[in-house]
């Protein structure tokens, strides 16, 4: 599927803890590009101030197809999330889609509705 030399060749850990700098690594957005995936990223934690987290770089963004910001109530983001999946799910072509699920980090009496919490 991929031949030697099909994805950027980007410095082997032991380079960096030599500390040798060589460049910026081969994200996991390059890695399904290469592999003739769509990529898609659904976010829903910042849409108030629109930053990147998670680790998440303008250098990665030009790998990814397709950004969706999720807004509303944060209790509502990851049903809509949730959507999304099955939505991209049921669609007939390769797609790489990663979540940032809003409900597993704090706080998290924020991120469930008011009926949830006992």
């Amino acid at each position: 599927m991929f031949g030697r030399g099909s994805l950027p060749n980007q410095p082997s850990l032991s380079d960096q803890a030599d500390g040798i700098e060589t460049g910026p690594r081969t994200t996991i957005w390059q890695f399904a590009k290469t592999a003739g995936f769509r990529t898609v990223h659904i976010d829903p934690f910042r849409p108030e101030s629109g930053e990147l987290h998670s680790g998440l770089s303008p250098r990665e963004l030009r790998f990814v197809d397709e950004r969706i910001v999720l807004d509303g109530p944060r209790p509502q983001r990851d049903l809509e999330a949730a959507r999304l999946l099955v939505s991209t799910l049921s669609r007939n072509d390769r797609t790489f889609l990663y979540i940032d699920k809003m409900g597993a980090h704090f706080p998290y009496d924020a991120n469930y509705p008011d009926d949830f919490n006992r």
